[in-house]
Formats: C-alpha cells, structure tokens, sequence
C-alpha cells in the first residue's frame, strides 16, 4: 500500500449508488413582498400522452418488421 493511502473494506460501500441532483430556485433578486409570494403562478394545461389503439400498434410493428427484413436481406445480398 502506498504511503499515506487508506484501506477501505469490499462491504463498505453499496454496490450500486443513486445520485440525486437539487435545483434550488435563484434567491439572489429582490425579495418578493407577502401578497406577490401567495399568489399562485397560473396554471398551464399540460398536454396528453399520445395514446395508440391495436390496430394502430400493430400497423407500425409490421412496418418495422418489413422495413428490419428488407434490410437484413439487403446486407446478406451484399
């Protein structure tokens, strides 16, 4: 062991970390007076997912299995 190193035990440390990133808002402006800090911000309308039906689903995956064959018969021919 190299000189002012330490020895640290296998089970010391989990096997897998997590890292967590906190974004914390800018507090260097001028301070907000009591009435702007109860207002809520308004609200915006959030859009909705895309939502697929079966057939639509099934449509797209026969695509793309055509689209995968056709290319690997392209690669095998050359």
């Amino acid at each position: 062991m190299a000189p002012g190193s330490i020895a640290v035990e296998p089970g010391l440390f989990p096997a897998s970390t997590r890292m967590v990133r906190f974004v914390f808002p800018d507090l260097t402006g001028p301070a907000a007076s009591p009435i702007e800090a109860a207002t809520p911000a308004p609200v915006c309308p959030v859009a909705a997912e895309p939502a697929f039906g079966e057939e639509e689903l099934a449509r797209a995956m026969a695509w793309a299995a055509a689209r995968a064959d056709a290319a690997a018969r392209r690669a095998m021919a050359a």
